[in-house]
């Protein structure tokens, strides 16, 4: 799947938090790096 740039930087703007609990830009996972980037909804 392909996004377009204005959506990735968008996208880069949200926050998420890691498997520590810190919050952090999510674009800062692939500022010097690829990444492969999993969404799961976790229902209940």
């Amino acid at each position: 799947m392909n996004i377009d740039s204005q959506t990735l930087k968008k996208l880069g703007r949200q926050k998420v938090v890691d498997e520590k609990g810190h919050s952090k830009i999510l674009s800062a996972l692939w500022k010097d790096k690829r990444v492969v980037l999993v969404f799961i909804r976790h229902f209940g």
